[in-house]
């Protein structure tokens, strides 16, 4: 999935954050650039990735986008302009 995400115009980062109970769900963050970019995304490579990892999946994938507030994370902010 990784290298999908990383063709896309205005993809940043992702983030994965696995369980230490592995009973519980994998929650992933993808950080864009601009709204626009993910809604591309969405659009055209999500029903791709969801292919990919339907084998490996038990429940079905949620999309959820936010807006990362950098006004309070202004070390992550820089970082990124970097």
């Amino acid at each position: 999935m990784l290298p999908i995400l990383k063709k896309q115009f205005g993809f940043v980062e992702l983030l994965p954050f696995s369980p230490e109970d592995k009973s519980e769900k994998v929650i992933t963050v993808s950080l864009c650039s601009e709204k626009v970019c993910f809604d591309r995304y969405e659009k055209q490579m999500m029903p791709k990735v969801e292919q990919i990892l339907k084998p490996y999946m038990t429940s079905s994938i949620l999309v959820k986008p936010y807006t990362l507030e950098t006004t309070i994370c202004e070390h992550l902010a820089k970082a990124f302009a970097a």
